[in-house]
């Protein structure tokens, strides 16, 4: 591990840019086949803590590969289907609005510290990918009944994630009564 100050040409202050060396020792069996070296560089303004905790919070913090990686393969976002830029344009920011949507869910979810089972799943599903997510929370078979003057929605399928559904749904109910109750107060709100 080492770090040097690291001033781009247009920039006016310097960086700190720290470099990380891997060997990673490829095996098959109890043989190994030939080590392999890979260089990690950290780029950032702070100066005050060391090199290993920089490291560790940009690991802990950092997933920008999964998602680019999820945004290429899981909502293919970056592939380009149609004949023109504008319609290229506007699927891909269809394709990340849809995956925004399940980083919102995740993040909107508030499990109090009681339930530590509930904090886990809110944790995997804001870094489940994305196909996993539409099979989980959005694909989920479901009944419809009219009857009367009401409508009952059943579900025809039950896994791990439908407590965490029903949840999210009950506070969507509870906000949006909130903002009907508001509206025929008079209490106008401003986004």
């Amino acid at each position: 591990m080492a770090e040097i100050p690291y001033q781009p040409a247009k920039c006016k202050q310097p960086y700190r840019l720290v470099m990380l060396r891997k060997m990673i020792k490829v095996k098959q069996g109890q043989t190994m086949l030939f080590p392999e070296i890979r260089y990690f560089f950290y780029i950032t303004n702070d100066w005050s803590k060391s090199m290993e905790e920089i490291v560790f919070e940009s690991n802990d913090r950092c997933n920008q590969e999964n998602l680019i990686g999820q945004l290429k393969s899981g909502l293919h976002a970056l592939r380009m289907p149609l004949d023109n830029l504008y319609s290229n344009w506007a699927y891909m920011i269809m394709a990340t609005f849809a995956r925004n949507l399940k980083a919102w869910l995740a993040m909107s979810y508030k499990a109090d510290g009681r339930n530590r089972r509930l904090a886990a799943m809110k944790e995997k599903l804001l870094r489940m990918e994305f196909p996993t997510f539409l099979q989980a929370m959005i694909m989920i078979p479901a009944q419809i009944i009219k009857s009367g003057r009401r409508v009952v929605i059943r579900l025809l399928n039950i896994n791990k994630w439908t407590e965490l559904f029903l949840n999210f749904t009950n506070s969507c109910v509870i906000l949006y009564d909130n903002e009907v109750q508001r509206n025929e107060a008079g209490i106008r709100t401003f986004r």
